[in-house]
């Protein structure tokens, strides 16, 4: 069951970057012509509704006043929803990451006297754009970053 989810929601953020906005000034961001199927695979995967995940990606909710405030959405251009998007995508592929690392620490975990086992990986040739990436370049890049962030900190 675990392993389903995981491949789900990694399906649906590849979705989710195949989701393109009409390069347009309009507000809010209007879907590029064929996103209509990127959206809804990537709502069905995650089980949310398709139009208020476009809404979620299309309009920042501001809340204002505390508890008896109100709720905002404005609308947000093209390149503002992209950045809502990608950040989504991020997010939750990084929540996949540290839940997979997590799992690998227990499993690996020994006890006192036994020999631990390790996984070790090594790119020396960081980070690598291509035209299309694939899910394993996807996989790479992110360890870069998330081992670059260990050596800076």
């Amino acid at each position: 069951d675990a392993q389903w989810y995981v491949m789900t929601t990694l399906a649906a953020i590849l979705h989710l970057g195949n989701f393109q906005f009409a390069r347009s000034q309009a507000v809010p961001a209007e879907m590029a012509q064929g996103g209509q199927y990127s959206i809804e695979m990537a709502a069905y995967l995650l089980g949310v509704d398709p139009q208020e995940l476009l809404t979620a990606i299309t309009h920042k909710t501001i809340t204002m006043g505390g508890r008896r405030g109100s709720v905002v959405q404005v609308p947000q251009n093209a390149d503002q929803a992209a950045q809502i998007r990608d950040a989504l995508a991020k997010e939750t592929y990084s929540r996949i990451f540290d839940l997979m690392v997590g799992q690998l620490n227990q499993v690996m975990h020994t006890t006192q006297g036994q020999h631990g086992r390790t996984i070790g990986i090594l790119d020396i040739y960081g980070f690598e754009i291509f035209k299309e990436n694939g899910f394993e370049q996807l996989c790479i890049n992110y360890c870069n970053e998330k081992l670059q962030q260990l050596f800076i900190e």
